[in-house]
């Protein structure tokens, strides 16, 4: 079943269970995907590379601050992301993009994000 392209699985259950009704709906998978995402600085053009499973709320903690590394460079913007099935997949490919240390790299993912 669709909602506006969105696609909501309908599971079978109880209806004392269901509030009366014999289906319920189940949120939609894309909520439980992770995000390998990179920002870049407005201030020195630098980059951060990390995963989320909320990217718009990670940028604006970003933004806010309340992150380590990131406080130190003022506004960042969202230049690239990824999604993933599980948190292992996440971790396991921004492992892989920090292990490069290579800008040239990272600009190329960037680059081609964009078309």
């Amino acid at each position: 079943m669709t909602n506006r392209g969105v696609v909501v699985q309908l599971v079978r259950t109880p209806a004392c269970q269901a509030g009366g009704r014999e289906f319920k709906s189940r949120r939609p998978r894309f909520f439980d995907m992770y995000y390998v995402y990179i920002i870049q600085s407005d201030l020195d053009k630098g980059y951060y590379i990390g995963h989320t499973q909320n990217i718009e709320d990670r940028v604006k903690r970003h933004n806010q601050g309340r992150s380590k590394y990131t406080a130190q460079k003022s506004s960042w913007k969202l230049v690239y992301q990824e999604a993933y099935k599980t948190k292992s997949e996440a971790v396991k490919r921004e492992r892989g993009i920090k292990k490069k240390k290579n800008k040239k790299y990272i600009d190329a993912l960037v680059r081609t994000s964009r078309h």
